[in-house]
């Protein structure tokens, strides 16, 4: 079949010409035989690249507005099969005598479910079957949550508090019943939780010693009792502070792996596979009043911030080879606030442990490993004064668990939710708040 019209996609002017046209409609009778029960097939459009189904009629219009991909020569998402698998395993390092055997070897992932033996092209149409179809409303009209959406909040709410799974599954079965008919609400947590491991988004609940001295993880995963301070498995931990390097163990862990071995990675728009590899490029950047100078008025204030005036110091700019030797000098770091552990002592001159982070190979070699990030400040930052300002839902960062927040760190009383008599919340508008008549004004000027 005469594929060289995918070449005349790359230009507006070339996508009216006649070959093209004709290349188009050739396409679309070719990929007839996987057109799914709706009548849609993947879009192999340079917006769609082969992820969003889309009827005949839309894929035409797409494949003309905007040209098809111009690698996608070999249609094998639309059932044409591939001349030679090896043409897809790239450079894949192998170690020692160790031989990649097919395309079966590609296929490691199991978040997909898919077994050892499926075809590249099979497993990554079923990945987006699962994704489209998660993608789909609760219930016939609904328009703010999708099935995913839903899954995930509901899981999320499950674990924040510590619900079972009986009452989970009471919960589902509630709604399912009271929502409109033909809804997709899954009938139990095992089915909401199949959702999120077909689609890659499964979660690990893992237990952690009550003070913070170890996770009940791998070599712990059997254990009743903290092999450090011996506390039970199931007392109820309520703070990391400066033991969080000890929740960041498996984070920790996959980044090494990620970055060594790499995962096997699907380029929609290329049809390909290659080995990915992942960096942690930089951490954000805290405490950040300490950085003003020293008669700024903003560290006097505590009432806006955590209840507290800051009166520590600006970090010094030190070598990273300083840096390395000082940290290379710190012994004996225990983790855990048992009464039985002191507080950890200072050591040369101002470390108290070395960051778990330095356990990544390419970590002590960055020069700049804090940074605030470019987008947020632009972006989200913005987004959220002017949510917090006109009080736009899912925008605003001042909800009624922020002002819980603040009653629970005993600062600013003036924005304390209120109880009336009958159960419901008052909320006190704050002054960065605008009135009605001021957001109609904004709304004028916008």
């Amino acid at each position: 079949m005469d594929k060289s019209w995918i070449a005349l996609g790359s230009t507006v002017d070339r996508r009216i010409s006649r070959a093209y046209n004709d290349g188009v409609i050739s396409f679309l009778r070719f990929a007839m035989a996987v057109i799914d029960r709706d009548g849609k097939i993947l879009c192999p459009c340079r917006k769609c690249v082969n992820v969003v189904r889309q009827n005949f009629q839309i894929v035409e219009i797409h494949l003309l507005q905007h040209g098809i991909i111009p690698t996608y020569t070999i249609w094998h998402v639309h059932g044409e099969p591939r001349e030679s698998n090896e043409a897809y395993h790239h450079d894949i390092p192998v170690e020692g005598n160790e031989v990649l055997g097919g395309i079966d070897a590609l296929v490691k992932d199991r978040i997909r479910g898919e077994s050892t033996n499926t075809t590249q092209e099979k497993e990554v149409c079923t990945f987006d079957k699962l994704l489209n179809d998660a993608k789909h409303e609760v219930y016939p009209g609904c328009t703010n949550y999708t099935l995913l959406k839903f899954v995930i909040e509901i899981l999320n709410m499950k674990v924040t508090n510590h619900w079972s799974n009986k009452s989970v599954d009471m919960m589902l079965k509630f709604l399912t019943k009271h929502l409109p008919k033909d809804n997709l609400v899954p009938k139990s947590t095992y089915e909401a939780k199949k959702i999120l491991c077909e689609l890659g988004l499964s979660y690990e609940l893992i237990d952690a010693c009550v003070n913070n001295c170890v996770l009940f993880w791998k070599g712990n995963a059997t254990l009743d009792k903290c092999p450090n301070c011996k506390a039970s498995r199931y007392k109820t931990n309520h703070g990391r502070g400066i033991d969080i390097d000890v929740y960041m163990r498996p984070l920790v862990e996959e980044l090494n792996e990620l970055w060594k071995n790499g995962t096997l990675t699907y380029d929609a728009s290329t049809g390909e596979t290659f080995c990915m590899r992942v960096a942690l490029s930089k951490t954000a950047c805290s405490n950040h009043r300490c950085y003003l100078p020293d008669n700024h008025p903003e560290r006097g204030k505590s009432r806006a911030y955590n209840g507290k005036h800051e009166k520590r110091k600006r970090s010094l700019v030190i070598p990273i080879e300083k840096i390395e030797d000082q940290l290379g000098s710190v012994t004996g770091v225990t983790y855990g606030k048992h009464p039985s552990n002191r507080k950890r002592p200072r050591q040369n001159p101002n470390w108290t442990k070395v960051s778990i982070l330095y356990e990544l190979p390419y970590w002590k070699k960055r020069r700049l490993r804090h940074n605030i990030d470019v987008m947020h400040v632009e972006k989200n930052f913005s987004e959220n004064v002017f949510g917090a300002m006109l009080g736009i839902d899912g925008k605003s960062k001042d909800t009624d668990k922020a002002r819980m927040d603040l009653e629970d760190m005993n600062i600013r009383k003036e924005l304390w939710l209120t109880t009336n008599p009958d159960g419901s919340y008052v909320k006190p508008q704050a002054s960065f708040s605008l009135t009605p008549t001021e957001r109609e004004r904004v709304s004028l000027i916008s």
